[in-house]
Formats: structure tokens, sequence, C-alpha cells
């Protein structure tokens, strides 16, 4: 979660806790709040304003993003030799 005080061009950015909320001690102005979890669209919703001394609530309903997943390789195993056993072997790898 990320709050930016548009006047002020101050950003505060907070994880969030369980039940979903976050808070952020700021000066009052116009904010800006954006949403961002794994696996979701990130949500940004503009024009929020704060008040001295008041607390604001404001509701995301995130969609589902795309899941992306990467493999880095970093070496080459040499190619199966079919013509002799004796250079055979398994190797796994469970990281991940």
């Amino acid at each position: 979660m990320e709050a930016k005080n548009v006047e002020l061009g101050q950003l505060s950015s907070g994880h969030v806790g369980v039940p979903a909320t976050t808070r952020w001690p700021g000066a009052a102005g116009t904010y800006e709040v954006t949403a961002s979890v794994a696996g979701f669209k990130k949500s940004v919703r503009p024009g929020i304003i704060v008040n001295v001394a008041a607390t604001v609530r404001v509701d995301f309903q995130l969609e589902v993003g795309s899941a992306a997943e990467s493999v880095t390789v970093l070496a080459e195993i040499p190619l199966l030799k079919t013509e002799k056993a004796e250079n055979s072997a398994i190797q796994w790898n469970t990281s991940g």
C-alpha cells in the first residue's frame, strides 16, 4: 500500500495487516492511494481528501492478475549420450 500526498509530494508506504488495514500518520491534504499485491492487478484511488485528525476509509476490490513465472538457467547440463551408459546421471533440483 502507498499513499502519496499530492500537494506535498510525500510518499508513504506500508504493509497490509490482518484485517487488511494500514494506518499512516500524515499531513492533511489530498492523497492518491495505491494497493498492490502479488497475483493481483494494481489499483489506484486518486482524490482522497484527508482532514486534520481524521480517519479515512478507502476500500479496494483487487482483480486477479496474471501469474508470472520465470526460470533462470545457471549452468548447462551435458546432453545425454545414448550410445554409452558410462556417463549417465540424474540431477534433481528441489529448490523453489
